[in-house]
């Protein structure tokens, strides 16, 4: 894992766009004796899109960061025939090894499950040494793909009517 975050500075740079643009607007509208009514209204509504569009993209940063600093925070480890996952010292899940009953892979994470009572312990694929562990747990169990996640039907879809 990356010791500094990797989002920090699109998070900057984002910032100082938006910045920059939603100046652009006040200083632009500020010149109002040069403009109609309607293109104030425009500079209004992109003004308002803008922020919006800020807020959103600051939402999707958080959760990104959060899930960055949930993946750093993890440590994952085999030891006496035993997977245990840890967070800051403490035991969050430990499935014995000969208890695996499934492994799946896939969106960056190699996923455990298996114990009584049944135990999931998440691996994120950017851990140090994480071909080595998936080697060790590959013993235990086969590694099954995640299958991908099906399209969304769109609404306006239509069948096709030249296939028969």
């Amino acid at each position: 894992m990356p010791a500094g975050d990797p989002y920090r500075r699109p998070f900057y740079i984002g910032a100082a766009i938006v910045i920059i643009l939603l100046l652009g607007i006040l200083f632009v509208s500020a010149e109002s004796e040069k403009f109609v009514t309607f293109n104030l209204h425009l500079l209004g509504w992109s003004a308002m899109a803008l922020v919006v569009a800020a807020v959103v993209a600051a939402q999707v940063l958080s959760i990104l960061v959060g899930s960055w600093e949930l993946k750093r925070i993890y440590t994952v480890e085999v030891t006496d025939r035993k997977l245990i996952q840890r967070r800051a010292g403490s035991v969050v899940a430990e499935i014995p090894l000969d208890t695996i009953t499934s492994l799946q892979e896939g969106r960056g994470w190699l996923v455990a499950k298996g114990g009584k009572p049944e135990t999931t312990v998440a691996i994120p694929r950017e851990i140090s040494d994480f071909s080595l562990l998936r080697g060790e747990l590959t013993a235990y169990g086969t590694v099954a793909q995640l299958k991908p996640r099906r399209p969304k039907p769109q609404p306006l879809s239509w069948p096709d009517s030249s296939v028969p």
